[in-house]
């Protein structure tokens, strides 16, 4: 019996079927641009096929970005779930609510972003792409196991906030250097 293997179609360019760079950080995605639908990546545009209309609100959605960067945000691409806890001990669902309503109902998880133990008091705005993240310096409770929560100039029992990937009670790696 062979496995189930899961094909991903490449993306390409909407208007001139340009196929879409395969590392969406590497030089040559510099200039596209995409249009997200009910959390996913539905529509991208290469850089020639931009109309003015089109460079100008990328532009500007660029610039939004930055300067909530600057007042402290930290911005995540979608598809991605913010959680004041874990996927074994949710706590509160800051961003994503209908992330988890596709995933209940096809079952797949393709590509989510979970970032786990946010601060009580932790901010998450929805934005073109993704969510600003904008972190209170307030420790969540801690989990059971847990002491007490993080000290003022002190260590912190409490695991750092991290994005995690898989399904839901299965925990990978934390992911270091994500901005």
């Amino acid at each position: 019996m062979k496995p189930n293997r899961v094909r991903r179609a490449r993306l390409e360019c909407g208007r001139c079927r340009k196929p879409a760079p395969q590392d969406w950080t590497s030089p040559e995605a510099t200039d596209w641009s995409g249009r997200w639908e009910r959390g996913r990546l539905a529509f991208v545009l290469c850089p020639p096929c931009h109309s003015p209309v089109e460079v100008a609100e990328a532009e500007l959605n660029a610039v939004g970005i930055a300067v909530a960067q600057d007042q402290g945000g930290r911005f995540l691409a979608d598809p991605v779930v913010c959680l004041t806890g874990t996927w074994d001990a949710p706590g509160q669902v800051l961003y994503g609510r209908d992330h988890l309503q596709r995933i209940m109902a096809t079952g797949t998880i393709n590509g989510l972003g979970v970032v786990e133990r946010l601060p009580v008091g932790t901010r998450c705005v929805a934005t073109a792409g993704g969510v600003l993240i904008y972190e209170r310096a307030v420790a969540a409770p801690p989990e059971p196991g847990m002491t007490a929560p993080a000290v003022p100039g002190g260590s912190s029992p409490m695991p750092a906030p991290g994005i995690t990937g898989g399904r839901p009670g299965e925990h990978a790696e934390h992911l270091r250097g994500v901005s």
